[in-house]
């Protein structure tokens, strides 16, 4: 049999599974994952019904949760190029660049603005900002965001269906699914809710009917047959990890209590390890994971690290130590042992990738600690990775190094930084540190990259120019000192002056220990 017969009888089948079974709420086969702790969706696991109306005048790619008033983007910020172009470069970013330029395509991804040329009703920028804050772990922007475009079709659907996969509430993405054939994902799909709902006769019928017609991968309907009757398989051995790894593969293997993949898990399947009821360890690694590949809040990373004494010595271990030994040390009045301490949690964080995520959390205490004579190198540092630079500049130390003090010098728009007293650069960090310093003094960097984007910039190619500018910060604090400039150059065009200067410092700062 083809697939184009194929696919038609699977679609009939399906639409008769749904009128045969009722998808009614009930108790669940399998507990789901709990919530984030302090998140919106700390809730009670009915969700709020899906919304069914379109929003008046509006093109789903316009859509966002963040006004330009709150961003600080033009609404602008797509309208001068084409969807396909955006599309493209949205798909190619990697978002692996210091904290801030995350946080600075973390705001691009949720801002509201008008959609860009060639714009269609399959809303392809929408779709793309979704998968990117999945892959971010920012599970909650996604769904508010397939929220506001109204009834979903399959595509917005499909990744709806994948967050109430992860976050435990998929009862009413069941119930729309067995009600509207129209939005049907496939009998894998049908399969999984049938168990949730109890509902072992339908269940078993879309395994029967998936495998006939080898519409459900092998791998995936020996997982689904464990999920249906895991009492059987008390005793198998687990099966291997299916790739591509999908959010259904993922809950129904943590579940049935199988080995995660070896090569570890995307950002959004981390969202059931941050709840309550997971163990502690679990949740500081998922937490921490957060921090470094979205624009996860410090302060839930650092409530895991204070919620009880380290259960053991090393790795994760000695990150709860430290913080904890530094909270004691800034109870006392001791700055040298503040400073041994901070030393310590310094030392700790960074070999995580966490130095700004510790500065972030102890600036605002950190800048009112008395000077005790000496300066240090590391509370200097810290504080200028904190937005703290006044009070940074009170600990620098007479012998600071050359991409410290010129990080302090961006750091202080008002200080000026003498060029003829600057030592030659001695190593990367240096190289770096001296081309962002052209660029703060008004010295344009040159070469045909800059010309590109300060095109963009010209031609009002907002959006465009800021992608551009985060895609060559992917390359973190390995970036080439040409295409650092370039980069500090277009985000200053486009008006984002703290961030450059603040990406600036984290990344001449941190090596690869932000």
């Amino acid at each position: 049999m083809s697939w184009g017969p194929k696919r038609t009888l699977i679609a009939g089948l399906t639409a008769c599974l749904s009128a045969a079974s009722v998808y009614a709420s009930g108790p669940d086969l399998a507990e789901p994952p709990p919530s984030r702790p302090g998140s919106a969706l700390d809730a009670p696991r009915a969700a709020a019904p899906i919304l069914t109306e379109p929003l008046a005048e509006t093109t789903r790619d316009a859509i966002g949760l963040l006004l330009p008033t709150a961003t600080g983007l033009p609404r602008s910020l797509w309208s001068n190029s084409q969807a396909a172009e955006i599309v493209g470069l949205l798909r190619t970013i990697e978002a692996k660049g210091v904290p801030t330029a995350r946080r600075v395509f973390h705001r691009v991804l949720l801002s509201e603005s008008d959609p860009p040329r060639g714009s269609t009703e399959k809303a392809d920028l929408l779709l793309a900002r979704i998968d990117k804050l999945m892959d971010m772990g920012s599970i909650d922007e996604a769904e508010a965001m397939i929220s506001r475009a109204g009834r979903p079709d399959t595509d917005l659907f499909a990744r709806l269906f994948d967050i109430a996969l992860l976050t435990g509430r998929a009862d009413n993405v069941c119930r729309l699914m067995a009600n509207d054939g129209d939005l049907s994902l496939g009998l894998a799909s049908r399969t999984y809710c049938a168990v949730r709902n109890r509902d072992e006769v339908a269940a078993r019928l879309s395994l029967r009917i998936g495998r006939s017609l080898e519409a459900i991968d092998p791998l995936r309907a020996n997982h689904l047959e464990r999920f249906i009757d895991p009492q059987s398989f008390q005793e198998a051995p687990p099966l291997e990890v299916p790739t591509p790894y999908t959010a259904l593969d993922h809950v129904i293997r943590e579940a049935l209590a199988m080995p995660r993949p070896l090569w570890g898990l995307e950002p959004a399947f981390l969202y059931s390890d941050l709840g309550r009821r997971a163990p502690l360890r679990d949740r500081i690694l998922s937490s921490e994971q957060l921090s470094r590949s979205g624009d996860f809040p410090y302060h839930l990373l650092f409530s895991q690290y204070r919620a009880r004494p380290a259960a053991t010595s090393g790795g994760v271990w000695e990150r709860v130590a430290a913080v904890q030994a530094l909270d004691e040390a800034l109870g006392g009045i001791s700055t040298q042992r503040t400073l041994n301490a901070l030393q310590r949690a310094d030392t700790a964080l960074s070999t995580a990738g966490l130095r700004v995520a510790l500065s972030q959390a102890y600036g605002t205490v950190l800048m009112r600690l008395p000077l005790v004579g000496a300066q240090d190198r590391t509370m200097a540092e810290i504080l200028l990775l904190a937005g703290q630079p006044v009070a940074a500049t009170a600990w620098m130390p007479a012998d600071a190094p050359l991409n410290l003090r010129i990080a302090d010098a961006i750091a202080n728009p008002n200080r000026e930084l003498d060029a003829i007293t600057l030592p030659p650069p001695r190593s990367d960090a240096d190289q770096r540190a001296v081309a962002a310093w052209a660029v703060f003094e008004g010295i344009p960097p040159g070469g045909a990259l800059a010309e590109e984007l300060q095109e963009l910039v010209v031609n009002q190619r907002t959006g465009e120019a800021i992608l551009r500018a985060l895609m060559l910060l992917d390359a973190g604090t390995e970036i080439d000192p040409g295409d650092f400039a370039a980069a500090l150059q277009t985000l200053r065009a486009t008006g984002r002056e703290t961030d450059a200067r603040q990406i600036m410092v984290e990344t001449v700062l941190t090596g690869t220990r932000w």
